[in-house]
């Protein structure tokens, strides 16, 4: 197993073999959105995500973002692929954009003012993929430094195959950008705490701030880090002050995507200025839409406006491929028998605590709002590997335990 956490160090052991078969499987991933991109329109929320990030993109106004229910960090991401484009116009001159309505700006943009619709989404879907790239070299990195060679290309396989990987990195969301960094944040909180270094320390930081401004449910991961700093072995209480360090720097990651904006919270009754006052505001928005707003839903047969518990374990099962599911099991299974249950809390814990957030909510209306469960299953199964090894373990555990047992009868005897 590779005991070194550098990045640069798995790079360097590659062979010349290795780099052709890594560059060729994050080719295959990367071909299979870009070549079925062209021939899907775009979805029904595409439209709202991409205006709003090239209207920030090209005037540092961040009012659609506001009123669109999501931070603007992955939306900014999307629109960065249209300044390669020319001509592309911004109706800043229209009421929608005095009135902050993005949904009606997102229609003038989109379809009037611009005549080539299918080109600016086709362009900004890019980015997602580039995202989803990444997202696979990052299980190939992680799985190599965590349990070996062999499981570094199983993690890469599963991913680069991905049905849910590849449909959703063909999509101008924020769901594929919110799982690329949470996978980040955790990956770096994991080599922190092997390798307690103040750079490892801001890089977790920092991946936790951007993916606090990808998605408001990414606030989850706070909760999820301060339950493994306690229960990963070697705790100290100055992983409290590094907890507090962390937030600090990643509400300064998320001030810095609001462009350094200070001032009250809107409707707060409180005239004291803080850093990125539309967050805070725009998390209260959005969760009380989503405690209000009816959203219907449907799940074998049944429609409803309150949704059910067991629709995305639902989900999971049936849209996940049966291989991962079976591989994660597995996995899991030696994960915990390898390393113990503190230490795979890394990989274990993320994905339960996202999926109990999407258990109890209301929004039962698709596979990508868990979608950034499928990276650490993936990193789970890639300890399927170390099956053959737990067996001979146990098989010589087994041996030995009987020959002392017949041992012990041969000396009992007089």
């Amino acid at each position: 197993m590779n005991e070194n956490l550098e990045t640069h160090t798995v790079f360097k052991r590659l062979a010349r073999w290795e780099w052709l078969v890594l560059v060729t499987c994050l080719a295959i991933f990367f071909l299979q959105p870009a070549i079925s991109s062209p021939q899907k329109s775009a979805s029904f929320d595409e439209q709202y995500h991409l205006a709003a990030g090239y209207a920030y993109l090209k005037t540092g106004d961040f009012r659609l973002s506001r009123t669109v229910g999501h931070p603007p960090l992955a939306n900014l991401l999307n629109a960065i692929p249209l300044l390669f484009l020319e001509d592309v116009e911004l109706p800043l001159d229209h009421p929608a954009w005095q009135n902050g309505d993005f949904q009606w700006f997102a229609d003038r943009f989109l379809w009037q003012v611009n005549g080539n619709p299918q080109q600016l989404i086709n362009q900004s879907r890019y980015a997602s993929i580039t995202l989803g790239v990444f997202i696979a070299l990052i299980l190939f990195i992680w799985a190599r430094q965590l349990a070996g060679l062999a499981a570094g290309w199983l993690a890469l396989l599963l991913a680069i195959f991905d049905p849910n990987l590849l449909a959703n990195a063909r999509l101008i969301t924020t769901d594929l950008a919110l799982a690329f960094f949470v996978l980040v944040a955790i990956w770096r909180l994991w080599v922190w705490l092997r390798q307690p270094t103040g750079l490892n320390l801001l890089l977790t930081a920092i991946a936790i701030g951007l993916a606090m401004a990808t998605k408001y449910t990414a606030l989850l991961l706070w909760p999820i880090i301060l339950i493994i700093l306690f229960i990963y072995p070697g705790f100290t209480w100055k992983r409290l002050g590094h907890f507090i360090l962390m937030g600090m720097v990643g509400y300064a990651v998320v001030w810095a995507v609001y462009g350094f904006d200070t001032g009250p919270v809107f409707g707060s009754g409180i005239s004291i200025p803080i850093p990125a006052p539309a967050y805070p505001e725009s998390v209260w928005q959005t969760f009380t839409y989503i405690n209000e707003q009816p959203v219907p839903s449907f799940m074998l047969g049944r429609i409803s406006v309150d949704g059910w518990w067991t629709y995305f374990p639902l989900t999971l099962a049936v849209k996940t491929p049966l291989p991962l599911l079976f591989l994660t099991a597995t996995g899991l299974l030696c994960g915990l028998c390898y390393r113990g249950w503190r230490k795979t809390s890394v990989l274990w814990l993320p994905p339960l605590a996202f999926m109990g957030l999407a258990m109890i909510g209301r929004f039962n209306i698709g596979y990508r709002h868990i979608i950034q469960v499928v990276p650490f299953l993936i990193m789970l199964a890639s300890y399927s590997i170390q099956l053959p090894t737990l067996v001979r373990e146990w098989q010589t555990n087994k041996m030995r335990g009987t020959r002392s047992a017949d041992l012990g009868d041969l000396t009992d005897k007089p």
